[in-house]
């Protein structure tokens, strides 16, 4: 099991997961995959934010892991595992594809978790 840092609670990291997906599609959108490609700055932005997202995702506790099942944690810590250390096996058309089709799917399920503690904090205040 992965380090657990205290400092950072798993809600900020949802809140990264959220930011970093978002990032994602908005540099993903707008421009073909040979504009996409041509674009170092984008493709680099884009590979970073993969980083943070797999990253953040490390440190979701497994209760909560195994409360969203749909979530796809481990194919999210494993591509920032490949974009970090595999760089060099990295390929445009797997980060592409993954931006373009994967994570439109995912976004709605993060944020259906942060509405979700939204809620339960709210209910605790009352």
């Amino acid at each position: 099991m992965p380090p657990k840092n205290p400092s950072r609670s798993w809600r900020l990291r949802l809140e990264d997961m959220v930011s970093a997906n978002r990032r994602i599609m908005a540099y993903a959108s707008g421009v073909s995959f040979e504009e996409f490609e041509a674009d170092d700055m984008r493709v680099d932005a884009v590979i970073r934010n993969f980083g943070v997202l797999g990253e953040a995702a490390r440190h979701v506790p497994a209760e909560v892991e195994a409360a969203h099942p749909a979530v796809p944690w481990r194919k999210m810590r494993d591509m920032r595992n490949v974009v970090v250390h595999s760089y060099h096996a990295v390929t445009i058309k797997t980060i592409w594809d993954t931006a373009r089709d994967d994570l439109p799917i995912l976004l709605p399920q993060l944020e259906a978790m942060l509405d979700e503690l939204d809620r339960l904090e709210e209910g605790d205040q009352c």
